[in-house]
């Protein structure tokens, strides 16, 4: 089955690690593509003990899209794409797993990505899916087998506070 977390609320990132934890606390193979992330998150370390899960991300912070060059931007989609080529042949070596495709819906907006190699991942899973983004994407609103919205109703970035280390990252 496939599930989508998107909207402008805190939690979607979290319950799709949530979800990693849970099926590899039953033995469950993992794997977790950070798409657009690349600096040190909490779970990052976290989830690299765990000897079921397998972690992709960009191999440095090129921070938000909306700071990179163009060249940085032709770089990221290049790596975003290979991630995708290697998330589909991990699925298909774990079709029991759980393949989770975290910030997907951002690259897809941002164009960070191929959007062919994204729909045949959609399209055909071949293990169970979990999809992250900020705006509906209608590629997974329309397949995702659980559709979860998360709402902003109040946040601290809303008044001035900044991430904190162990809460937001």
């Amino acid at each position: 089955m496939t599930h989508y977390y998107y909207g402008d609320g805190k939690g979607k990132t979290t319950a799709a690690l949530g979800m990693a934890v849970r099926a590899a606390g039953h033995g469950l193979p993992v794997c977790v593509v950070q798409f657009l992330k690349g600096s040190f998150s909490g779970e990052v370390q976290t989830l690299g003990m765990l000897p079921q899960v397998t972690l992709m991300r960009l191999p440095k912070d090129y921070g938000f899209s909306f700071q990179m060059t163009e060249i940085q931007k032709t770089e990221v989609t290049s790596l975003h794409n290979q991630m995708l080529l290697d998330a589909a042949l991990w699925a298909e070596q774990n079709p029991d797993g759980l393949l989770i495709l975290d910030e997907i819906g951002d690259v897809l907006e941002l164009g960070l990505a191929d959007e062919q190699l994204v729909r045949q991942l959609v399209m055909h899973p071949l293990a169970e899916q979990v999809y992250t983004g900020h705006g509906e994407q209608p590629l997974f609103a329309d397949y995702a087998d659980y559709v979860t919205e998360c709402r902003c109703v109040r946040h601290p970035y809303q008044t001035g506070i900044p991430a904190r280390q162990g809460i937001e990252y």
